[in-house]
């Protein structure tokens, strides 16, 4: 029987990522993936939803159409979804086994489990390996409500298989998946409830950001109903009826579809990790900082270890682990400029830390400046001037974080994260001259702040308005 250099468990972001780094280093790889590689990312996550959100927007932007001179209408989202399907499709071209395979890397279907420390079984066949990288991925978590057995209701992985568009739909919860989705099927013409039973929406961002968005939302003609509970579902006629409760009063929320979007689990039930000593609990595999699990030989990358679940974070996982098990030099992942985008319009973008990040680590000890995009030009011109910037510093103007609520966010953070990672401070981004008009300027504003800041504080130039 073969023994493998590395196997890879799960073909998702991680596992793609990794089997072909390991290969790129001269080593044998089988990757075992139990549906189709792409996994989470290119079936039922970035790709789908992506081409979908671009879809709504477009059909925004037709509606829009009158307030830019130019007429237009759109009456027809039912076909958006078979686009959504074709867009995926062109995508899993380039991932299928057969391209794998044609770089030297086996790939076997199916659901694998651990014999002992060494050893999978797959498909009545055993296969050994020196190392394992497990990134079996996550997968929706659906809260055990009264009657959720009796009632038919999407999650990201089957919401991009319907073929029309619904007359309504209910969200439960309001994470990224929740409020993306929202956003895609309001813009699509679909009336849309959202059930949050947080304070707010997207917890993980700012307060003072979210609250914008969701007003922007809420404006669009979304239905928000926050920190209200399901207590019961029900079939009623051709609608699933939701029994909520709120400040102690109960009332009915009724839709024709129900969008599950309420967390996150990691796909490890089914891997028997008891057989290879590798430790674990409800929210993951337990793994050191350099991804590795108790087990020396298996490390584990992606949502089956990681709190933030996104495809760049386990791609990168992916990279630190592999390099970890066959290279000398051990690298601990970097979380100092973990960010994220949520793709609403305006996008909600974040990286580094949040303020209250910054407040609990430094108390007063940091700095923040703002800047509202409806005095940037390229904002104005474009009539998309809702939004707001907001970097965080020390006091010696270091960047600790950022958050942006703004059209391109997701682009403009990542000047933001170079900056970091190479701790120029702020007011340093004054001396780059913008292209104008551009939605990254809003960054030269934000570093002249912090550069007169800094000025003002300077001991000289106090002393010197002192006696002025």
């Amino acid at each position: 029987m073969k023994t493998y250099d590395l196997i890879v468990l799960g073909g998702g972001s991680a596992g793609l990522v990794g089997a072909k780094l390991a290969k790129g280093l001269g080593k044998s790889v089988l990757l075992v993936e139990k549906r189709y590689l792409g996994g989470d990312c290119t079936w039922y996550g970035c790709v789908p939803s992506k081409t979908l959100l671009k879809a709504a927007s477009v059909a925004k932007h037709i509606q829009d159409a009158d307030s830019y001179g130019i007429k237009g209408s759109f009456d027809n989202a039912d076909s958006v979804f078979g686009h959504v399907r074709d867009v995926r499709a062109g995508v899993y071209s380039g991932e299928t086994p057969e391209v794998f395979q044609k770089e030297g890397i086996d790939v076997v279907t199916g659901e694998p489990f651990f014999k002992n420390e060494n050893s999978i079984r797959l498909n009545d066949n055993s296969y050994t390996a020196k190392k394992f990288l497990i990134a079996t991925g996550s997968s929706a978590f659906v809260p055990p409500i009264t009657g959720i057995e009796d009632v038919k209701y999407l999650t990201n992985e089957s919401v991009f298989e319907i073929k029309k568009a619904p007359e309504s739909i209910t969200v439960l919860g309001s994470g990224p998946i929740g409020i993306e989705m929202a956003f895609a099927f309001n813009r699509l013409g679909v009336n849309v409830n959202v059930v949050e039973k947080s304070e707010k929406i997207l917890p993980n961002d700012d307060s003072e950001l979210t609250e914008i968005l969701q007003k922007t939302m809420e404006d669009e003609g979304i239905n928000f109903y926050l920190e209200t509970e399901v207590k019961e579902l029900k079939k009623e006629n051709s609608d699933i009826q939701c029994t909520v409760q709120r400040n102690g009063e109960s009332f009915y929320i009724s839709s024709e579809q129900l969008l599950m979007a309420t967390g996150r689990k990691p796909n490890i039930s089914q891997l028997n990790l008891e057989n290879a000593g590798v430790g674990f609990d409800k929210e993951g595999i337990k793994v050191n900082k350099q991804l590795q699990t108790n087990n020396k030989n298996i490390y584990a990358a992606g949502d089956v270890v990681a709190f933030y679940k996104f495809t760049h974070l386990a791609e990168n996982h992916a990279i630190v682990a592999v390099q970890n098990m066959f290279l000398p030099v051990k690298k601990s992942v970097n979380y100092k400029t973990l960010g994220w985008c949520t793709y609403t319009e305006p996008e909600l973008a974040k990286t580094g830390l949040s303020a209250a990040e910054a407040k609990q680590k430094y108390g007063e000890n940091f700095l923040t400046f703002k800047f509202p995009f409806d005095t940037l030009d390229r904002a104005v011109t474009d009539g998309t001037n809702t939004g707001l910037a907001k970097i965080f510093t020390d006091k010696s103007y270091k960047i600790l974080g950022a958050t942006i609520l703004s059209e391109r966010a997701g682009e403009i953070t990542a000047a933001v994260q170079v900056a970091m990672d190479n701790n120029v401070p702020l007011y340093r981004l004054d001396r780059i001259i913008f292209t104008y008009p551009t939605y990254s300027q809003c960054l030269k504003y934000l570093a002249r702040a912090a550069y007169i800041h800094k000025i003002n504080n300077n001991f000289f130039v106090k002393l010197i308005k002192k006696f002025k």
